[in-house]
């Protein structure tokens, strides 16, 4: 039951990265790149690509040695590829820059969600799996929700400070998106650090189980 809870938690901290991550990027390709809704729409196909490609990878790694591997190393990955976002400035190109950091974050994530997801809810057992999708659906909008208030607060404020010193108003709002972008990649480092106490802790209650 320990790592159901702590699956749950690692929901919370990855949603409050996952979620702000699209509101900036939306944000940063139709007001800074004055791209259309539906460029935009299809710019993130290759996040859905890489997430796809990741989420077979965690099937067959989680079915064949357990959580540990994807929930930690996924979300490094993810890391990562908001790191590269954050690195972003008003010119930076679809193909070198974005695309890379789109592939990347999805692959990361695509190989962690199914773990966690799997953790959360099958490791509670066949009387409790109701309640524990529930607890998942929950965590994950709680978190989107937190994470976005709280981002787009930091966002907002950097932006304005950067304005404030004379940086042009484009390349401003930018530079708080990038703010914005490094601390997702910093709940996404938290988040793996986090899946390895959940991939233990899955492991020490599989083993429980066994005895």
């Amino acid at each position: 039951m320990r790592a159901v809870v702590l699956a749950d938690l690692l929901v919370l901290v990855a949603a409050g990265g996952l979620f702000a991550m699209f509101f900036f990027l939306t944000l940063y390709m139709q007001r800074v790149q004055g791209w259309s809704p539906m460029r935009t729409g299809l710019s993130f196909l290759p996040f859905s690509v890489g997430m796809g490609l990741g989420a077979a990878v965690s099937t067959k790694l989680t079915a064949r040695c357990g959580p540990l591997l994807p929930v930690s190393v996924g979300p490094a990955i993810a890391a990562v590829g908001m790191w590269l976002m954050s690195r972003l400035d008003a010119d930076s190109s679809f193909v070198g820059h974005l695309l890379p950091a789109l592939v990347v974050t999805g692959l990361g994530l695509g190989l962690a969600f199914v773990a966690i997801i799997d953790t959360a809810t099958g490791g509670a057992g066949e009387g409790d799996g109701g309640v524990a999708s529930a607890m998942v659906t929950t965590c994950q909008q709680l978190g989107a929700a937190i994470g976005i208030a709280v981002l787009v607060t930091v966002a907002t404020e950097h932006t304005r400070d950067r304005v404030a010193s004379g940086v042009d108003p484009r390349q401003a709002a930018v530079d708080g998106f990038g703010r914005a972008f490094e601390i997702q990649a910093g709940l996404m480092g938290l988040t793996a650090v986090l899946g390895i106490v959940v991939g233990l802790a899955f492991e020490r209650q599989r083993a429980a189980d066994r005895a």
